[in-house]
């Protein structure tokens, strides 16, 4: 069953659901590489030339080119029909897509947590693939001296989605990332120096497969 019988069965207007859904923004986050060079003008300029060329998505010819600010600095907001892939910022890893559901869990996660350089340790379970789990990881090192004592767990009981998260922190350069391949449900390592973890994330796919953290 495609998503409008879905909708449908569920008791949902299908039709203005769906259109709803196509016309969602699509948000990217500026990673620590693009700090200081992304900008929302740059990002405009990089969207109008991708979209005149009109590479990238099916569609995206008639997308717009209107970039506008979020209520986070480091998330911007495009076209939903945007061609992201063909941005150069998103090929230089200057920016990252990450929806902004997922930007405030992270913020909302390590808020009161002690600043750097104080050393601490965070759990990431169901971590592919991987965009929370590097929002978090960056989060942790910005301005500390030795990042590698602000640390994040990332744990997924699939070898290829674990595989997509360490190609993702290589390509990242981050430091103080620790990938174990396992099942949420019965994960009982300890935190790497501090022993216990000072915080934990769950993504809702594995609520819903009753993980417990």
């Amino acid at each position: 069953q495609g998503p409008a019988a879905v909708l449908t069965a569920l008791g949902v207007d299908a039709q203005s659901s769906l259109e709803a859904l196509a016309s969602t923004p699509r948000y990217v986050r500026v990673t620590r590489k693009g700090r200081g060079k992304v900008t929302l003008a740059s990002l405009q300029a990089e969207l109008t030339d991708a979209v005149c060329r009109g590479g990238g998505r099916r569609g995206s010819e008639g997308c717009g080119t209107t970039v506008t600010n979020t209520p986070f600095d480091d998330f911007f907001a495009l076209p939903s029909q945007a061609p992201v892939g063909a941005l150069p910022s998103f090929a230089q890893r200057q920016i990252v897509g990450l929806d902004l559901a997922s930007g405030l869990a992270v913020r909302v996660l390590l808020q009161d947590l002690a600043p750097a350089p104080a050393p601490c340790a965070v759990l990431d379970l169901c971590c592919a693939p991987g965009g929370k789990l590097q929002y978090i990881a960056e989060c942790l090192a910005e301005g500390s001296p030795h990042p590698g004592t602000r640390t994040v767990t990332g744990v997924d009981v699939s070898a290829e989605r674990l595989g997509h998260c360490a190609a993702r922190v290589r390509q990242s350069g981050l430091c103080n990332v620790r990938l174990i391949r396992g099942d949420g449900t019965c994960f009982n390592a300890p935190a790497p120096d501090t022993n216990e973890f000072s915080r934990g994330s769950v993504h809702v796919s594995c609520l819903r497969k009753k993980v417990a953290v």
